[in-house]
């Protein structure tokens, strides 16, 4: 029982530490499944987003020693509420679920190019210092 806990949380360090193969592996599987490729990516981006939140905030923890939770959480939580401006701006009417929906999108390109940025720092960091 132990080996198998074991299997999985490296499972999931792994998963953390490497977001993109996890969006590759879910597009892979979603391609499969729905055969069809914008149906997939949707998939990938909704079931990877975490991920990539995750792998932002260890990187910002290693690179600096302490904890940016509040930090991201502030980050969303007033793109969110662009996002509900917007939709009560242009259609006077805020749909909860949509800007939620465009929330989770829009933090897998955010959080997806921070991830890439910092995991380029990183590698620059190592190989100049």
């Amino acid at each position: 029982m132990g080996s198998i806990l074991n299997l999985f949380i490296y499972f999931i360090a792994c998963i953390i530490a490497l977001p993109l193969l996890a969006t590759w592996l879910v597009y892979i599987v979603s391609k499969r499944i729905y055969k069809h490729t914008w149906m997939a990516i949707h998939t990938a981006v909704n079931w990877t987003t975490l991920f990539y939140i995750l792998s932002v905030l260890t990187i910002l923890h290693t690179f600096y020693g302490r904890s940016f939770i509040g930090f991201i959480g502030v980050i969303l939580f007033l793109m969110l509420s662009i996002i509900i401006f917007v939709q009560w701006k242009s259609r006077h009417e805020v749909v909860i679920v949509r800007a939620v929906k465009i929330l989770w999108r829009a933090s897998f390109l955010v959080f997806s190019l921070a991830y890439i940025c910092l995991a380029i720092l990183g590698v620059v960091y190592k190989i100049f210092y």
